[in-house]
């Protein structure tokens, strides 16, 4: 066994889209890259949070897949020396897409709760709308609207124990 720091992260990343569905994969691929968010998060009994977070994204496994990191507040905003509060996302998502279904299969999760989720995403006009289903029975319904603007990209997430909401 040879015990390198990058060696996975290698095997990993990929530098570009797969060839065979390129034209699908570009959904997500337009989010390759690093961003800034603005971000109000929502509990169903909650307070409001609003804080700055991260989004990182790049291509994976040959270009077959997305990968991101979501954090939430940023590293930066975060108080050092000090535990995670119930409200604080550090976690992923893989996106691989399914021609068979014509979406996406979407699995996040944060090893800090331990959270999962699973959605499927897809077009919707030039929106994104990834629907899914937790554990509980919650229906969590995420919109990504404003896509065609250069550097401008809304995401809302709803939680919602409506079925199907």
């Amino acid at each position: 066994m040879t015990r390198t720091g990058t060696a996975m992260l290698d095997a990993l990343h990929a530098s570009e889209p797969s060839a065979a569905h390129a034209d699908k994969l570009r959904l997500y691929g337009q989010f390759v890259g690093s961003w800034t968010l603005d971000i109000d998060y929502h509990e169903i009994d909650g307070p409001v949070r609003h804080a700055e977070g991260e989004w990182h994204f790049d291509w994976v496994l040959e270009g077959r897949a997305i990968q991101d990191v979501w954090i939430f507040p940023s590293r930066v905003g975060r108080v050092r020396h000090r535990a995670s509060e119930p409200w604080h996302f550090y976690g992923s998502t893989v996106r691989v897409y399914d021609a068979n279904i014509d979406a996406w299969h979407i699995t996040f999760f944060e090893p800090t709760r331990p959270f999962e989720i699973r959605q499927v995403g897809r077009a919707v006009g030039a929106d994104i709308v990834q629907m899914g289903e937790e554990v509980d029975g919650i229906t969590r319904r995420c919109n990504i609207t404003r896509v065609a603007r250069v550097g401008v990209a809304a995401r809302r997430s709803r939680k919602t124990k409506e079925p199907g909401a």
